[in-house]
């Protein structure tokens, strides 16, 4: 019986004693609201604390200095809710109200959910897998509208292929086989020096007017006139006796014109020279167009009139493009299908072969233009679902953690 007293009373003593410490503790702890803050050896007021850390990007918590006569901002009934939400929320509620609630921009508008809802019913009640043994098994499930902008890219490529304009699906075949089809890649150089010489003499024949013999020919007249310039550059003269030594001078004096009088100056000569050399070019340039490239459909150079490089430079940009159409544009355009697991082989040996000497390409247009939109599209539409599938069930599982988080704060 003693030892069970004693036993107690020890006990109680024990009691006692931490009862006088959380005493100490709640006196603490009410007394440090009034205390100096001590920083650094340096005091601090509450008061002054709370002004300076007011507005502060570290301490934006803090509304600012607090009014003597100021209504408390909660009543008496709320603080004691939300006290008494220390024992009544746990610690897994604590958890989940941590968790993100969703922004209201964030989710969709009800005339898109509606859309979407309404897209993804109408897909599934679609056959999705047309021709999916043209899919490799592992081929990459990203999204459905790089499907169909390969599409759109393969059907503007293959344009030149359409057959609509011979000369394109001709330069296409030359870049495609290389230099010794690349002919059409000397008349382009040949088109743009003719243009490029043109336009480097029109100050001269703006200001001298030269014209020259129509009973000579050209390369004549251009050599005559290159011949007179020789001993003029070197300080030379063109006197009598020089030109009865030279009859083809002399005729090539009279025949021609600079200012509507006989040529003098070796500028009037030189003038003369670069008007022979650039019809002789104009001439060479328009019978190899006519022979070249004209029986494939294009104007004959007699449409054009005598400065026929004006009409033919506007095509030399289109044949540069079809000249570079197999490397710069359809092997990356192959290469982006093939990595979207596409079988384009196995693809274009199925398609009928195209008799002629265009066939080849043709063929690869009548593929892309006829019997690709089909695949890609059902292709498409089923990476369009999947997608679908994804985006509203990572809504629907944002919308249960917020319906989780709404009913715990009622």
């Amino acid at each position: 019986m003693r030892r069970k007293q004693k036993k107690l009373a020890s006990q109680r003593l024990d009691l006692l004693k931490k009862l006088d410490e959380i005493r100490n503790q709640l006196s603490e702890a009410r007394a440090d609201e009034y205390r100096d803050v001590v920083l650094g050896g340096k005091s601090w007021g509450r008061r002054r604390c709370s002004q300076s850390g007011a507005g502060k990007d570290t301490c934006s918590w803090i509304p600012g200095p607090v009014a003597a006569v100021a209504p408390l901002p909660l009543s008496p009934g709320e603080l004691a809710d939300l006290y008494r939400t220390n024992a009544s929320v746990s610690r897994e509620d604590e958890n989940e109200l941590s968790g993100h609630l969703p922004e209201l921009h964030d989710l969709p508008g009800p005339e898109e959910f509606d859309a979407a809802v309404n897209e993804q019913s109408r897909l599934g009640m679609e056959d999705l897998d047309f021709r999916s043994d043209l899919w490799q098994s592992q081929a990459p499930q990203g999204s459905g509208g790089r499907s169909t902008n390969s599409y759109r890219q393969f059907a503007h490529a293959v344009e030149p292929l359409s057959g609509k304009d011979k000369w394109k699906l001709a330069a296409v075949y030359a870049g495609k086989y290389g230099d010794t089809y690349r002919s059409l890649d000397q008349l382009v150089g040949f088109v743009r020096r003719v243009h490029r010489e043109a336009a480097n003499t029109q100050e001269s024949f703006v200001k001298f007017g030269p014209q020259i013999s129509r009973d000579s020919s050209l390369e004549d007249q251009e050599r005559a006139a290159g011949e007179i310039l020789e001993p003029s550059r070197n300080g030379g003269k063109l006197g009598s006796f020089t030109l009865l030594t030279h009859k083809s001078w002399s005729q090539f004096i009279e025949q021609t014109r600079v200012n509507n009088a006989r040529p003098r100056l070796p500028e009037h000569f030189h003038a003369l020279r670069q008007l022979s050399r650039l019809k002789s070019l104009r001439r060479d340039l328009a019978t190899r167009w006519d022979r070249q490239v004209a029986p494939l459909g294009t104007p004959h150079s007699n449409e054009m009139g005598e400065e026929v490089e004006k009409t033919l430079i506007q095509f030399c940009d289109s044949i540069e493009d079809c000249l570079g159409w197999h490397e710069h544009t359809w092997l990356p355009l192959q290469q982006q299908l093939e990595d979207l697991g596409f079988r384009w082989e196995k693809f274009l040996a199925e398609q009928p072969a195209v008799v002629g000497s265009d066939g080849e390409l043709v063929r690869i247009g009548l593929a892309v233009t006829d019997s690709l939109s089909p695949v890609l599209d059902s292709r498409f539409k089923k990476l369009k679902l999947l997608q679908l599938n994804e985006e509203l069930r990572d809504l629907k599982n944002r919308l249960k953690l917020a319906a989780r988080l709404a009913n715990r704060l009622r």
